[in-house]
């Protein structure tokens, strides 16, 4: 690696001794973690092995990260500091999922015209362009690709400087690029009449180091390229776990069965024939008779299910067993479901058709549909098998898997498909844990603690039975829970101005929010809140942190734990010495089917203890000890904090813990 000017000698020999660690536990396992604090320089590590890799194993590198344009210049940032260039390394980033460089050709409404026949019979303009591109039909894809001499498809002479064009802008090291700017770039291929999508994808697959979104990693059919001689780096583990469970949730529920057949009630059956009749008026009887027997079918298993298991409900798999374990009830889905494939084609029009999104009969159909793909578990491959069977040119039918039962096997798929993985965060499960999930050999290495990194952290812990913030009592004594902010606030402000409150949640927040704000502008404090818009797509909040930063006199920001800003934003990492202070433990998710691989664990090393109690405060302590993360960021962040709670605090933050944190006093 090299000096880098910002970074002091001492976190330089630590980066560096991190890295061999690293390069030194890939000799005898394809899996390494890293552990190291929020701040530490996990990145400079992990670009290090990258060039090393690049150097000496002429190997190529993916770094799925959580892409934002903020992300991007942050890696640009790191990049320029480490010594790379265009000549040294070949570097493209795609970002993230929501931006404009994910979708495939979004100028084709162009040359579409609005009221042809096949824009009004495609699903969407994207599924549109989809099938034009399968035809070779998309304007700026031909123009981007031509014949060449020896007859195969590749860049035309006008494609190729485009690429090249947009590979400068983009990954050019003097260059911060906001939405706006990314915006223009795609403006001007429009112009042009250029095919962005493939564009893009061409500067990605020819990059040495590709840094992308994890959405790319999760669903990969935009990697069409042999990954097996890849060194696959998976940066902030801990967000992609919760990326991978956004994507392979349990869907199907009792609650959920509960309000499909509160919509299917007689009343509203009429709406599903006024759209049957306008689709295929000569079925429209057959079919609804059809789905008014599978109604009552499961209208008699919801009644059972509800007065037989009334103390658990029953959900994923667990209620597939239930309902199939009948034999009424499997020869009712076996007769319903044959009649679906019979019209399957007309069906997934409806489950698609999202003018239609309000049609009961449409969540019916949408149900089945997942219910019957996950009973295909045995014939089911994971994304990355069939991106592997897309690439052997075999096109046969095969079902993608989205449930949690997967989970592992996803991991293990990675394991296979990429030569070695990295595996970084602050807060990486055990592990046990991560062996199980790849099925591989872990090898582990955790970053040294050096003080001079971060400067010396004091903190405070206030515990008191009422200053409980969990989700039953945190509307619960206010007045109690407001007079000790007010107070604490007021008194922190003397030692230093700039404080940062971050709530376990924001219904915590806005329990107190009257009172407190009411308190605390009486008291001359200038409030700001970090609130986030949830109708608004990717909202940005970052100019109200500057906006706090700016201000000179005493103030306050609120937030909650689990934004960016208290896990890991670079928005704080200035020379700031803030006061944090938190308020409440945060709690997570727990979902069952881990719950159920930490207890086989249990079991099998015979460890005494309840599991599911141990890993609700595994889990815990994990996203507690990620928002302290934030302490360590910048010797000059946060160098105080306070935290507020009941007694659930000891049980996730044990001796060892307060030592590391140096809580000197607790009242």
């Amino acid at each position: 690696m090299y000096l880098i000017d910002s970074a002091s000698k001492e976190r330089l020999i630590a980066q560096n001794a991190c890295l061999d660690g690293v390069w030194k536990g890939f000799e005898n396992a394809r899996v390494v973690a890293l552990e190291a604090p929020t701040g530490f320089g996990k990145t400079f590590v992990a670009l290090g092995l990258a060039k090393r890799s690049i150097q000496q194993n002429k190997q190529e590198v993916l770094v799925a990260t959580a892409a934002t344009n903020h992300t991007i210049n942050f890696w640009k940032d790191h990049l320029k500091q480490e010594g790379f260039s265009d000549s040294s390394v070949n570097l493209c980033f795609l970002v993230g999922k929501a931006n404009q460089t994910f979708k495939p050709c979004f100028f084709l409404d162009d040359w579409v015209k609005k009221g042809s026949k096949e824009a009004r019979e495609a699903d969407s303009i994207y599924s549109l362009c989809s099938l034009k591109k399968e035809h070779n039909d998309c304007v700026h894809f031909e123009n981007v690709f031509g014949e060449q001499s020896d007859g195969s498809k590749g860049l035309t002479a006008q494609g190729l400087l485009a690429a090249n064009q947009l590979h400068q802008k983009l990954s050019g090291p003097l260059r911060d690029y906001r939405e706006q700017d990314l915006i223009n770039v795609i403006g001007g291929l429009k112009e042009q009449a250029l095919c962005p999508y493939y564009l893009f994808k061409h500067n990605f697959l020819r990059a040495s180091i590709k840094v992308c979104d994890y959405q790319y990693l999760i669903n990969p059919t935009y990697l069409e390229a042999d990954t097996r001689n890849f060194l696959l780096v998976i940066d902030e583990f801990d967000k992609f776990e919760d990326r991978l469970r956004e994507q392979f949730q349990i869907e199907l529920s009792q609650k959920q069965l509960h309000n499909i057949l509160l919509d299917l009630s007689p009343q509203n059956r009429t709406l599903f024939r006024h759209v049957f009749e306008k689709i295929v008026p000569e079925k429209k009887k057959e079919v609804v008779r059809a789905i008014s027997d599978y109604v009552l079918m499961l209208q008699d298993f919801f009644d059972g299910i509800s007065t037989d298991l009334t103390s658990k409900e029953p959900k994923g798999i667990d209620l597939e067993k239930e309902f199939l374990g009948v034999q009424f009830y499997k020869e009712g889905h076996d007769r319903f479901n044959k009649f679906f494939a019979e019209n399957k084609e007309t069906f997934i029009k409806i489950i698609s058709n999202t003018a239609l999104k309000k049609s009961p009969y449409r969540h019916l159909l949408a149900f089945h549909y997942r219910l019957e793909s996950s009973l295909k578990q045995k014939d089911s491959i994971s994304f990355v098998e069939f991106v592997q069977k897309k690439q052997k040119e075999d096109y046969s039918d095969t079902v993608l898997v989205r449930r949690p039962l997967v989970f592992t096997e996803f991991y293990q798929a990675l394991a296979r498909r990429y030569d070695k993985i990295l595996v970084m965060s602050a807060t990486l499960p055990f592990k046990e844990m991560l062996e199980i999930n790849f099925g591989q050999k872990v090898n582990w290495v955790r970053a040294p603690k050096i003080a001079g990194f971060t400067g010396k952290k004091q903190g405070i812990i206030f515990k008191s039975p009422f200053l409980d913030y969990s989700s039953k009592k945190r509307g619960q004594n206010i007045s109690e829970k407001t007079g000790v902010l007010v107070e604490l606030l007021d008194e922190l402000s003397r030692v230093r101005k700039e404080i940062v409150v971050f709530f376990n949640a924001y219904s915590a927040l806005n329990a107190c929010k009257e009172l407190l704000f009411k308190e605390l502008n009486e008291r001359g404090f200038e409030l700001f809140v970090d609130q986030e818009k949830k109708e608004v797509a990717l909202h940005n909040r970052d100019h109200y942190w500057e906006q706090f930063k700016r201000f000179k006199g005493k103030k306050v920001m609120f937030s909650t734990m689990y934004t960016k800003y208290a896990r890991g934003s670079n928005i704080l990492k200035d020379s700031g010495c803030r006061i944090q202070v938190l308020v409440g433990i945060p709690y997570p998710r727990v979902y069952p089917f881990e719950l159920d691989k930490f207890n086989e664990l249990v079991k099998k090393h015979d460890w005494k203890m309840d599991a599911a109690t141990w890993y609700y405060v595994l889990n815990t302590r994990q996203a507690f000890t990620q928002v302290i993360g934030r302490l360590t960021r910048h010797k000059k962040d946060f160098g105080f904090f306070v935290i507020l709670s009941n007694k659930s605090v000891d049980r996730i933050l044990d001796q060892k813990h307060r030592d590391a944190l140096d809580i000197r006093t607790e009242t």
